[in-house]
C-alpha cells in the first residue's frame, strides 16, 4: 500500500532527480540535465529577452533525441496555422535578414522550433555575433511578437553541450 509519507519521499525523490545543475556563460544559463531512463544528455543553454515586456521568451539551444535543437519561447500562445507552423524571421546584429519562415510549434503553442537544416549556420553565426532580433507572425490572426536576445556567453555555453561537439 502506497502511504502518504511514502508517496511524499517518493515525490522529493522524483523531484531530486529531475533537477537541473545550471552555470552561467556570459548571459546564457548552461543547464546539465539526463534523461533518467536513458540516460541521454538533455543539457541546454538558454538566455532571457531583453524586450521587458511580460513574456516569458527565451531563446534555447537544447540537446534532444534528434541531436541540436534551437528553440525560440516567445512565450504566449499563438494560433498558427492547419500545420501548426508559424513565420518567423531573425536578425543577427546588422547582418542580412533571415525569412520570414514558418516553424513548427512545441506543444502549448508558446514556441517555436527551428528547422534542422538551419541550426548549424545559425549557430556559428549566432556565436560571431552580439545580439539576435525574432520575430514570429501568427498566421491566424496577423499577430505579431518581436523578441531581442544577447549573445554573449553563447560560444562558452554551446561548447558545454555534448550533442553541439
Amino acid at each position: 500500500m502506497f502511504t502518504i509519507p511514502r508517496a511524499a519521499a517518493a515525490l522529493l525523490l522524483l523531484s531530486a532527480a529531475c533537477m537541473v545543475q545550471a552555470q552561467s556563460h556570459g548571459d546564457f544559463t548552461y543547464s546539465a540535465n539526463v534523461d533518467p531512463f536513458t540516460d541521454e544528455d538533455r543539457s541546454f543553454v538558454s538566455t532571457a529577452s531583453n524586450t521587458g515586456d511580460g513574456r516569458d521568451a527565451s531563446l534555447a539551444w537544447m540537446c534532444m533525441e534528434d541531436g541540436l535543437n534551437v528553440v525560440y519561447r516567445h512565450g504566449k500562445y499563438l494560433g498558427g496555422d492547419e500545420d501548426d507552423e508559424v513565420l518567423v524571421r531573425y536578425r543577427i546584429d546588422s547582418g542580412t535578414p533571415y525569412g520570414p519562415q514558418y516553424w513548427g510549434m512545441l506543444q502549448g503553442h508558446e514556441g517555436t522550433w527551428m528547422p534542422m537544416s538551419e541550426i548549424s549556420a545559425f549557430t556559428r553565426q549566432a556565436r560571431a555575433g552580439g545580439t539576435v532580433i525574432f520575430e514570429v507572425v501568427d498566421p491566424l490572426d496577423g499577430e505579431r511578437l518581436r523578441d531581442s536576445f544577447s549573445l554573449a556567453g553563447l560560444g562558452q555555453a554551446v561548447a558545454r553541450l555534448g550533442c553541439a561537439r
